[in-house]
């Protein structure tokens, strides 16, 4: 038999965890020898109020609020529902850790695939002889200058100031995620500014 284990939001009622815990989950746990006990135990610690439990438990709907109330009052009634709610909790942190682990995983897949794109622009061949350009941080543009016959084409290297944008938000979201971001201003040791490049721009001479 399985049961279907819902965490609601304090405020808003919100079911924001809904997995299916199968009752092979709790067979290395003391199972309690009266099976209907067992029963009631696993759906209160699954937040079922007690009389609908003990009816869902397999006994009788008359006098089941009275009844409840006190089988839920017995030593070993509540140690088996403490025990099944520590296994629950176990479950969700491990559901939540593993969904973090995945989520930073998605990002260090994204943060290496630009990483890639840096490195594979600063092996390209047309980069060669560009100031700056083997560093891979270099984005190639053309514009045009000039109008009518006296117009021509240029070759324009600018920073890909976007790019790094990008990878500096993935590196500090999966630093967030696993709780080593720190927020601190951007200055040297010594309290001066860092400079960017992002408004370094260099256009390559028509030979």
């Amino acid at each position: 038999m399985d049961f279907i284990f819902r965490q609601q939001g304090k405020n808003t009622g919100e079911i924001f965890l809904d997995f299916r815990i199968s009752a092979d989950y709790y067979s290395y746990m003391p199972i309690l020898k009266n099976a209907k006990h067992e029963k009631f135990c696993q759906l209160v610690a699954q937040g079922k109020d007690a009389a609908p439990a003990y009816i869902y438990a397999g006994y009788a709907p008359k006098g089941s609020y009275q009844n409840a109330s006190r089988l839920i009052r017995v030593d070993k009634i509540q140690s088996r529902i403490a025990e099944i709610k520590n296994k629950i909790v176990a479950k969700i942190e491990n559901k939540s850790i593993a969904v973090k682990e995945n989520r930073v995983a998605v990002l260090e897949d994204i943060s290496n695939r630009l990483r890639q794109v840096i490195a594979e622009r600063a092996a390209a061949e047309d980069m060669i002889g560009i100031p700056g350009g083997t560093t891979g941080l270099l984005a190639h543009d053309q514009k045009g200058v000039g109008y009518g016959p006296a117009s021509t084409v240029i070759d324009v290297y600018e920073v890909d100031t976007p790019l790094l944008k990008e990878l500096r938000e993935y590196q500090k979201q999966a630093a967030i995620e696993m709780g080593q971001w720190v927020e601190k201003g951007d200055i040297t040791s010594n309290g001066a500014p860092i400079l960017s490049g992002a408004d370094i721009v260099y256009i390559k001479p028509k030979s």
